[in-house]
């Protein structure tokens, strides 16, 4: 346990580099989704942006721009550590504590206005099983983090 709180404090004492973006497509899951477009768009736009993408597998296909590092890692907590931006689009990744000097989007969203979001998702009359639970915990433990999150949908 001792070693796990020193690794968290060294962490989190690490300074955050302003220029440095981590992006996370469902938990490590490739180059797709929000986050791909967003990458790009930024690569287009803000070329001297350090931009590194996490992956379960190494092999995955990603612009030369963008570096790869291996999801679930102490490499990706490092990263996680000193990314002035992080960019997801899942609730349950391993992220580290996020500190004041870094800035979170969210960018699960609601597709078509037919996708349930937060709140709307588990009817509050409902009995929640434990699965409904989880997601109730991931989710209300993801938005205390989040700094901007947008939906197509009020």
């Amino acid at each position: 346990m001792k070693i796990k709180f020193t690794l968290f404090n060294c962490l989190f004492i690490l300074p955050v580099k302003k220029n440095r973006v981590i992006f996370d497509n469902f938990g490590g899951r490739g180059f797709g989704d929000d986050p791909k477009y967003i990458a790009l768009e930024l690569i287009k736009k803000y070329p001297k942006l350090e931009l590194v993408w996490l992956v379960n597998d190494l092999a995955y296909e990603i612009p030369p721009q963008i570096k790869k590092v291996k999801y679930a890692t102490l490499k990706a907590a490092y990263y996680w550590a000193t990314s002035r931006v992080w960019i997801d689009n899942i609730k349950t990744s391993y992220k580290i504590p996020k500190k004041k000097s870094q800035y979170y989007i969210q960018t699960w969203h609601s597709t078509l206005g037919f996708k349930k979001n937060e709140q709307d998702a588990i009817p509050i009359d409902k009995p929640i099983g434990p699965n409904e639970l989880k997601y109730k915990r991931d989710a209300i433990r993801d938005a205390k983090k989040t700094d901007l999150m947008y939906s197509n949908n009020d």
